[in-house]
């Protein structure tokens, strides 16, 4: 996490995929992806959609598709390919120290999206366990 960080460009860098994750938690106004050779899967949807949320412009970013042809990201179609959503049962919860508290969590996105608990910041003079279903 680097709050001062808000312009990385990784044009011509010869990229064929690029993961959201290193990205997720930075306040970026500039993510700059040109001339980078995308392979058309649902690993890179994100960024075909990052433009809805930094009013980024990718009318220059491509991918090659199956038969190594340039399609426009903006049009870039993927069969199967669903951004996830995640629907939690309480945002915010404060429980007395010792008692018991049940959390869940849904997701659902094509490919299935890896989902996990982010415990670094529960106070606690016990022990914190987690279990997965």
């Amino acid at each position: 996490k680097n709050p001062k960080l808000h312009y990385i460009n990784l044009s011509r860098n010869k990229l064929s995929s690029l993961t959201k994750k290193p990205f997720r938690h930075l306040n970026l106004s500039h993510l700059i992806l040109s001339d980078n050779p995308f392979k058309c899967s649902c690993e890179i949807m994100w960024i075909k959609n990052l433009q809805d949320f930094l009013n980024a412009d990718i009318r220059g970013l491509y991918c090659l598709n199956e038969n190594n042809m340039k399609v426009a990201l903006s049009d870039m179609r993927i069969a199967n390919c669903g951004l996830p959503t995640v629907n939690l049962s309480v945002t915010n919860l404060t429980v007395l120290e010792g008692s018991d508290v049940t959390l869940h969590c849904d997701s659902s996105g094509i490919p299935t999206p890896n989902v996990s608990w982010d415990i670094s910041y529960v106070v606690s003079k016990s022990v914190v366990e987690t279990n997965k279903y």
